[in-house]
């Protein structure tokens, strides 16, 4: 959108900058209201290497986890009650975003061949 473009020559018939300029003040307002959600909070990464069975549910706000399979074999996870099988030298990522936040409790790890399981994530 290029503010102030008019229909036809001059700043006569057709001039729709307000309308313009309106919709691009909103949109600044919006993405400042967005940003400032998250300003000042403090988020600390972590990494847990494991090779059993656990959950992050000692963690109650999560911005983000990835789950990377650092063995042979496939590693059996549980994302919201929904099992997912991890194959080897594959990272499964979960970002938040506009929901800002994942409950810890929401992600176990059932790792029944004691295979290597990195763990990333902020809190």
């Amino acid at each position: 959108m290029s503010i102030g473009n008019l229909k036809d020559n001059g700043n006569k018939w057709g001039n729709n900058f307000p309308y313009q300029l309106r919709n691009l003040q909103i949109l600044s307002e919006l993405l400042i209201a967005a940003n400032t959600q998250t300003v000042g909070v403090e988020r600390f990464p972590n990494v847990i290497e494991t090779t059993g069975h656990g959950d992050l549910s000692a963690y109650d706000k999560l911005y983000n986890v990835s789950f990377y399979n650092n063995s042979a074999g496939v590693i059996d996870l549980v994302i919201n009650g929904v099992g997912v099988n991890l194959p080897a030298g594959v990272t499964l990522n979960y970002d938040a975003g506009l929901n800002n936040w994942y409950n810890g409790a929401n992600f176990e790890y059932v790792n029944t061949a004691t295979l290597s399981l990195i763990i990333t994530f902020t809190t």
